[in-house]
């Protein structure tokens, strides 16, 4: 129980892609193994970390204007492989 009331700032968001990918799997109910799960938060995290950069109004209007797209990948050490989570969505009118 100690454990968890220190998480160090850099893994907060990892603990709410975690978070994500738990529900999902409820919901859907099924299971999946730890290293499926830990794929799935990975690529949660990116998604996450690009969902808080377009929070920002800066980033928001270089986005409108066409001057900055954000991409998400996640480098699988074990291979060598790139995966493309996600690029620039469009714009929710």
């Amino acid at each position: 129980m100690r454990r968890q009331k220190y998480i160090p700032i850099c893994l907060i968001n990892a603990y709410k892609a975690k978070e994500r990918v738990d529900e999902k799997v409820q919901a859907l109910h099924i299971e999946i193994s730890r290293e499926q799960g830990m794929k799935l938060i990975v690529e949660g995290n990116v998604r996450l970390q690009l969902e808080h950069l377009r929070e920002y109004p800066f980033v928001r209007t270089a986005m409108n204007a066409k001057k900055l797209n954000l991409h998400g990948w996640v480098y699988d050490m074990s291979c060598g492989a790139i995966r493309i989570i996600e690029t620039e969505r469009p714009n929710k009118a």
